[in-house]
């Protein structure tokens, strides 16, 4: 996993500290909304998957919340066309971590594409519904 951060850091032009955290926030997003399930299923093509949210949502605690709402707001209606419902809240998070738009805007895309590599396509599928690029699931035949 750490060749993955490593990989995934110099892509985006951060740390490696900061791409696990960006990785563990998308993780933990990702199972609130799709479910813990999905979360199960990462294990096979993520390694230490719990491993990243908890070290995420430990880095979120420790940082708090400065109050940027507004400009996360902004910056997710920017990315997204103005459809960002609900997706600020990663957003948000992402900010309180430390990421700037411009990483933001970086790591985003390059999260998506590792996650098309590893991950089989019906555990994409479960991710469509998050608004970030993923292929959404397929209607049962």
């Amino acid at each position: 996993m750490s060749e993955l951060m490593e990989t995934l850091a110099s892509q985006a032009g951060i740390s490696p500290e900061l791409a696990k955290n960006g990785v563990g926030a998308f993780l933990s997003y990702s199972k609130e909304h799709v479910g813990d399930d999905v979360i199960v299923d990462f294990q096979s093509a993520l390694p230490n998957a719990h491993k990243l949210i908890e070290s995420a949502n430990q880095a979120k605690a420790e940082a708090g919340s400065d109050g940027l709402d507004g400009i996360v707001t902004g910056l997710a209606g920017r990315l997204l066309g103005g459809q960002a419902g609900d997706i600020t809240k990663l957003f948000g998070v992402l900010t309180s971590l430390g990421f700037s738009a411009h990483q933001l805007e970086a790591l985003l895309p390059k999260i998506i594409e590792i996650l098309h590599t590893l991950l089989p396509s019906d555990l994409l599928g479960k991710l469509g519904g998050l608004g970030l690029g993923l292929p959404e699931p397929k209607a049962a035949e």
